[in-house]
């Protein structure tokens, strides 16, 4: 049967045409068989009573994708450029000359990790482990070194040293070297007395003139001081080898940067400066620098960066008899007291892990339980020992242990396994934001390059505009996006 509203049409063309009953016949045939066509089609989806079209409505209401004519189904699909969250990873250094001891690893271990395939958006800075001098009212005193050591001149350089309350840059270096012949040339430098005969083999220990003293156990030499620094073989020891390798410009640099001359800004900034500090405390040191550059309004990480601090040490916090002593705190900040002062610096900061290349105790020990650690366990107590250092009760894995970060044992030469495990955790790198045309009500479906994604992984915003989706990428990519969603309207 046609509807009262087909036959009105038809009467209307009858009556305007005018023309002679056969014609009008043949064009009321093709009308009604279009409009039979027509009424068909849509009756498959809906009809157009009254009653039909609530019924319509109401699925629609109940679910946007009964139909795609529902008027609050909507879609979304487009091309969007994602770029990786920032991953920040600082290496605090113990810059004591005890390190000469693993120099070999430690030289190898930076360059397993500059190998490493980090996320495009990764930078790397380095500092250094020399805390600055507290005052009896809990004041730092930056002006000044750890009072406690009792040689003036050391302290001088620790304080003038590249890496102290500051990243080490080329600029910082070169600064340090400049002022060589009237103080930084003649410290205590804790230098191999092999590395020294390999360059002066016919070297007379015992003569003063030569601006070099041996230890007393006769396996490190000291430069000292001369009426003449510049003839001495002890200076030209420092000219050649003491930090001599050209680092950046910049204090942050990606893994794989190169100065100016090639060469790679990680080897430049991982030069051991080894300078018998007395003193190894990173944490200290780290938060005393990061409190004075909030003070200065200076961020010293990048704003919705994944924040990796790596311990790289031979011992623990704080390698001396610290703690108490006079220029010095009572006991190490808690990790909240570290992971707030970042925050303070820079609210945006993504996440805060602390990682460490230090001593792990021997297995089965239960300072082990619930460590993230990557690589060779000592067998031994006596293993767990770098050189001659102690181990102050392995006082940085709490830390470690307690920010979800890694731990790989100092004397592994091979650091690749400790990158790996960072890139892994920071390769959420941050989230792609899709713009809606429409408020949604509902999230139905969501696709990147043709994946659906896990509704976990997906946020509405407040005013139901835009979704935040987290994405794994180590790539900065253009992806795909299609998004399924009901619309947040009345009708």
């Amino acid at each position: 049967m046609y509807s009262m509203k087909n036959v009105e049409v038809i009467n209307n063309i009858k009556k305007s045409l005018k023309l002679n009953s056969g014609l009008v016949k043949k064009i009321i045939l093709v009308l009604l068989l279009s409009l039979n066509l027509v009424f068909y089609q849509n009756c498959n989806e809906q009809e157009f009573s009254e009653t039909s079209q609530g019924a319509f409505f109401d699925k629609c209401t109940e679910d946007a994708r009964f139909s795609k004519k529902c008027p609050n189904y909507g879609f979304s699909k487009d091309i969007i450029r994602h770029n990786t969250n920032p991953t920040d990873i600082l290496f605090v250094l113990d810059d004591s000359c005890s390190m000469q001891n693993i120099a070999n690893q430690v030289r190898d271990g930076f360059k397993s990790i500059e190998d490493s395939n980090f996320p495009d958006n990764t930078l790397m800075a380095l500092t250094y482990m020399s805390p600055s001098n507290v005052l009896a009212d809990g004041q730092v005193d930056y002006s000044q070194a750890w009072m406690g050591l009792s040689n003036v001149n050391t302290r001088k350089i620790i304080k003038m040293s590249p890496g102290h309350m500051d990243l080490v840059s080329r600029s910082k270096i070169s600064e340090f070297k400049s002022l060589r012949d009237n103080l930084t040339y003649e410290g205590n430098y804790g230098i191999d007395i092999n590395d020294f005969i390999a360059l002066f083999p016919n070297i007379d220990f015992n003569n003063s003139a030569n601006g070099i003293r041996k230890n007393s156990s006769g396996t490190r030499l000291t430069l000292t001081a001369n009426s003449n620094p510049s003839a001495t073989v002890g200076s030209r020891f420092y000219d050649t080898q003491i930090l001599n390798l050209k680092a950046c410009d910049k204090q942050w640099f990606g893994p794989n940067e190169t100065n100016s001359d090639g060469k790679s800004c990680l080897d430049g900034v991982t030069q051991l400066l080894n300078l018998c500090t007395g003193v190894e405390a990173g944490l200290i040191s780290l938060e005393q620098m990061i409190n004075l550059k909030t003070s200065r309004g200076e961020k010293l990480f990048r704003d919705r960066s994944f924040v990796n601090i790596v311990l790289v040490s031979d011992t623990h916090e704080a390698g001396a008899d610290y703690f108490g002593q006079p220029g010095a705190p009572s006991s190490m900040s808690s990790l909240e007291q570290i992971q707030s002062a970042i925050y303070r610096n820079n609210p945006s900061v993504s996440s805060v892990k602390i990682n460490g290349i230090v001593p792990l105790p021997p297995v089965g020990d239960v300072k082990l339980e619930g460590l993230n650690t990557v690589g060779q366990i000592p067998a031994s107590l006596i293993e767990s020992k770098v050189g001659s250092e102690d181990l102050f009760d392995f006082s940085y894995l709490p830390y470690i242990k307690g920010s979800g970060g890694v731990a790989a044992h100092a004397a592994n030469s091979d650091w690749s396994e400790i990158a790996s495990k960072i890139i892994d955790e920071s390769n959420y790198t941050g989230q792609v934001v899709v713009k809606l045309l429409e408020p949604a009500k509902v999230i139905y479906e969501v696709k990147i390059n043709g994946d659906v994604v896990d509704q976990e992984n997906v946020i509405l915003s407040a005013d139901r505009k835009r979704l935040y989706i987290k994405y794994r990428s180590l790539k900065n990519i253009n992806i795909n996006t299609e998004v399924e969603y009901m619309k947040d309207i009345i009708f």
